[in-house]
């Protein structure tokens, strides 16, 4: 009996570690991207793979965006000056039921770069 015991805890942890999802950060209702970085003639721009986020107020170095519909997105931001791209920071995302979960978050020419908000 004690052997099924263990086994049974065994195979829910198992289970557990095979098929938990991780994620960043889990956003409500939109989310907030903001960079502070200002180098002379260069500006921030961002590619988006599919409508599933839509942009919705956009400042100079900040973008919100709102859940549009169900699946997974990338953000690519880039920081150049049309010739020459000194940053790229992607985001992916997944929105399910309104709400945004991130996934991952990687960049290139920086060691770190701001989390959504």
């Amino acid at each position: 009996m004690r052997y099924f015991i263990i086994f049974g805890i065994t195979f829910i942890l198992a289970a557990f570690i095979i098929f938990y999802k991780p994620y960043l950060a889990v956003y409500e209702d939109s989310i907030t991207i903001e960079y502070n970085y200002n180098e002379e003639n260069y500006k921030w721009s961002y590619k988006i793979n599919n409508d599933n986020l839509s942009l919705v107020d956009q400042g100079e170095n900040k973008w919100v965006f709102t859940p549009n519909k169900n699946g997974k997105t990338n953000i690519v931001f880039e920081y150049s000056n049309g010739e020459k791209t000194l940053y790229t920071i992607d985001y992916e995302f997944k929105i399910k039921n309104n709400k945004i979960f991130w996934t991952k978050g990687s960049a290139k020419g920086l060691l770190s770069y701001p989390n959504p908000i």
